[in-house]
């Protein structure tokens, strides 16, 4: 018998072809049994995905801490991972804004995402007092939305407008006065080309409205802002609406910014749906 090729050579190949697939079986094998620890997720939707919970610090956990905000597929059961996911990106937020505020009438006097107010806490075993979005904690201790007399600064509305440190007591203080950029002003002419919240420019709201539109076009200032490419900007939605934010791109350089919508002064408008990030684009963010 003739070998166009030496057995032993087609002996070896063999001998070879069958380790590399035992290799392969056992490398198979070996990824599949190893273990998908809850810590190792990074982020909220994939956490939920593989049955973990997502915590409000940003951390994926085998199970819920107690007293820690934790969100998993049993807290929304209403809602698909995606929308708890985005549930919880708002709770937090709103957890960051309540916690910043350090008196009763600051904390109720402050809006979250969804048009409520933060709650005061007290402990009145501890004497701890402080803000948070709402309910009660372990400890039996529940937020309230109102004030004891005590605790309001009774000369409030004789306070000049730029001593108001909260939105709505700057619109509260008879009217006159004008949020701007986070500081109140005497009229919305105080600062040039700023956004500007008064009882005046949006006569048909309350001051509890306006607040709470302040509010969200800041959060969703930010949102769209973090966002540092066309694709990513155009399918984050924003909070309070169904609409996307916007892409910018500069005029003459590669790159843009992501804001929130709109035309610029120039008349330049930016890029608001996915497929238009394919398009040519010659949109200024100058002005917007």
């Amino acid at each position: 018998m003739k070998f166009s090729t030496s057995p032993i050579l087609v002996l070896l190949s063999a001998v070879s072809l069958h380790s590399k697939h035992a290799n392969a079986a056992v490398s198979s094998r070996t990824l599949e049994s190893e273990p998908m620890f809850c810590s190792r997720h990074m982020d909220c939707n994939e956490c939920l995905n593989y049955g973990c919970a997502w915590g409000g610090n940003g951390e994926c956990h085998d199970t819920c801490i107690p007293d820690l905000a934790c969100y998993d597929v049993f807290i929304f059961p209403q809602l698909d991972i995606v929308h708890t996911c985005e549930r919880a990106e708002e709770m937090t937020e709103d957890e960051a804004v309540c916690s910043e505020q350090d008196d009763c009438q600051e904390c109720t006097g402050t809006y979250k995402l969804d048009g409520s107010t933060c709650e005061w806490y007290s402990d009145k075993m501890s004497g701890l007092k402080w803000c948070g979005t709402g309910g009660c904690d372990a400890f039996g201790n529940c937020g309230e939305t109102t004030c004891s007399s005590n605790a309001i600064n009774q000369n409030r509305e004789n306070l000049p407008c730029s001593q108001m440190t909260h939105c709505s007591d700057c619109l509260e203080n008879d009217n006159s006065c004008a949020w701007i950029g986070g500081s109140c002003e005497v009229s919305c002419d105080a600062i040039a080309d700023a956004a500007c919240y008064s009882e005046s420019t949006f006569p048909e709201m309350d001051e509890e409205q306006i607040c709470w539109m302040y509010r969200t076009e800041e959060a969703n200032e930010a949102r769209c802002g973090a966002q540092t490419n066309c694709g990513d900007c155009t399918i984050t939605q924003k909070l309070g609406s169904s609409d996307s934010c916007t892409w910018y791109s500069f005029a003459n350089a590669q790159g843009g910014v992501c804001g929130t919508g709109g035309c610029g002064i120039t008349g330049k408008c930016g890029v608001s749906k996915p497929e238009g990030c394919k398009a040519r684009r010659t949109n200024s963010f100058l002005g917007w």
